[in-house]
């Protein structure tokens, strides 16, 4: 890269071809840290730093209210000055994130839940689900109380502030798997290869923050321990929709780039679209494509993850 950088502008490529580029060309780099950038590269370039200081939530969460309706943005505005600032600035100094993430990582999350809020009830489980998501489950009930707290509401059970919904203007407790209904909704035809999902308190609470993401098709990322139910709740969540297909991309150490291309060239057919030639599915409306163990691929020699920049550029 060095030769490139400099004035003369000459790029020699690993098969030992050279490609001259003129005095218009202009090189961008974005990245996290300059571990791997020798000083050599570094003073070829001019740098900007931007800091975490900087970066005004406000500003970002104005961007996102610009999605609806006019009406629709008033209400919003008025519920997030009143509680999803002060549980945002309760969730940076718990800062107990089971997965490493950014302050923007934390915000979207947070707004991807409450998208869908009707009522004052919906927002505030839509604030718990959506910013409580990312915490160990003492810290996500402690932070649930504080948000019924802000709120001045009260859950069903105060001791189990987490196992419920809110349905309109009234929060639902979630039935526990003894309950009559809760057997009735268990039927023969739920038998099939996944074997049937009992819908305990734990399960329920689980579908229904997949619920908003399924249903904005958002990409999103199911972490936990081995055995603990990932796979049977992703399956259940999905086959309990019309019309949508999974392709499952059993990831190892050696996966790349190339098997999430050839799994989706194998499920879909290209068309000719306004913006281009795109991929659709063949049999169905919408196909998901699920990773299974996205953990398992070997970073290279730079620490970086093929299979994961190319899912973060799609």
């Amino acid at each position: 890269m060095n030769s490139v950088l400099d004035d003369n502008h000459l790029l020699t490529l690993p098969n030992g071809e050279r490609i001259n580029f003129g005095p218009n060309v202009n090189f961008l780099f974005e990245t996290h840290d300059l571990k791997y950038a020798s000083p050599a590269t570094v003073s070829r370039m001019g740098m900007i730093f931007l800091s975490d200081d900087d970066l005004d939530v406000r500003r970002l969460i104005q961007r996102w209210l610009s999605i609806f309706p006019s009406e629709k943005q008033m209400t919003m505005s008025k519920w997030l000055d009143e509680l999803f600032y002060r549980a945002l600035d309760s969730i940076i100094k718990t800062n107990d994130y089971v997965v490493e993430t950014t302050l923007v990582g934390t915000v979207l999350n947070g707004l991807s839940q409450v998208k869908n809020a009707n009522s004052r009830q919906e927002f505030i489980i839509g604030i718990i689900k959506g910013l409580g998501g990312n915490l160990s489950l003492s810290n996500r009930t402690m932070f649930a109380k504080d948000v019924f707290q802000w709120a001045s509401e009260r859950p069903p059970d105060i001791g189990a502030p987490l196992d419920c919904c809110a349905q309109g203007s009234n929060f639902v407790p979630y039935l526990s798997a003894q309950s009559d209904s809760v057997k009735d909704s268990i039927r023969v035809k739920d038998l099939g290869d996944h074997g049937a999902v009992i819908q305990t308190v734990a399960v329920q609470r689980t579908l229904d923050v997949l619920d908003n993401w399924i249903t904005n098709m958002e990409p999103f990322m199911l972490v936990g321990p081995e055995g603990c139910g990932k796979s049977m709740v992703i399956n259940y969540a999905f086959r309990q929709r019309k019309n949508i297909a999974i392709a499952t991309l059993h990831c190892n150490a050696q996966t790349t780039a190339d098997d999430v291309i050839t799994k989706i060239a194998q499920l879909c057919s290209l068309f000719s679209a306004p913006e281009g030639r795109v991929y659709r599915p063949r049999d169905c409306e919408r196909m998901v494509l699920y990773l299974k163990d996205i953990n398992l691929p070997k970073p290279d020699q730079y620490d970086t993850c093929q299979l994961i920049a190319f899912l973060q550029q799609l």
